[in-house]
């Protein structure tokens, strides 16, 4: 799998731009649930458009391709950039929010994904999730074939409750003060 996103990182700008509607209202979703200013981790950064469109104060962005955080590196060098893996995060430091931005249908362990969660959070660190959608898989093909969206490996799907659930096992609450699902992480 990292060979596919180290070779779409040479093109995926340009999806980006083709497709500019739907990430301008990903960053505005992100927008709404993060203030500027803020310590800001993305796990899955690519190339590091989100992460910069909510203009932190402290951004760091890690993905397990190292094309991809190169590219980010280019275009964004206020923010810091790593090759790292999800299922193993090597931080010493703590961040307010903590962006999956749809990541979680490529992970190989999501239970693993979210135990390392742990080490990246304090008492009212932020987690914020947006996901694949199954339902919406016949017109995304249909879109790939047409060379309307990016090409895109096959996910895992996992159902909105079943994330919820396993962010609850892990000592994550849903966070009350936002109508958007948003999760802290805390001592239950």
């Amino acid at each position: 799998m990292h060979a596919f996103f180290d070779q779409l990182a040479r093109v995926r700008d340009n999806w980006i731009a083709k497709n500019a509607y739907y990430y301008w209202e990903l960053t505005k979703l992100h927008r709404l649930l993060i203030p500027e200013g803020k310590k800001v981790l993305e796990i899955g950064c690519g190339t590091g458009d989100l992460l910069a469109g909510l203009k932190p104060k402290v951004g760091v962005g890690i993905d397990f391709s190292y094309e991809m955080t190169k590219a980010a590196t280019v275009k964004y060098p206020k923010l810091k950039f790593q090759l790292m893996d999800a299922h193993r995060l090597e931080f010493k430091e703590t961040f307010d929010y903590v962006i999956l931005s749809n990541l979680v249908g490529y992970t190989e362990d999501i239970w693993q994904v979210f135990r390392q969660l742990r080490s990246v959070c304090h008492i009212r660190t932020r987690i914020v999730i947006t996901n694949y959608n199954y339902l919406w898989q016949p017109l995304l093909t249909l879109a790939e074939k047409l060379h309307l969206k990016m090409p895109d490996r096959i996910q895992n799907w996992l159902p909105q409750e079943f994330i919820a659930h396993f962010l609850y096992l892990n000592g994550y609450f849903l966070s009350s003060s936002s109508p958007i699902s948003t999760f802290v992480y805390g001592r239950m």
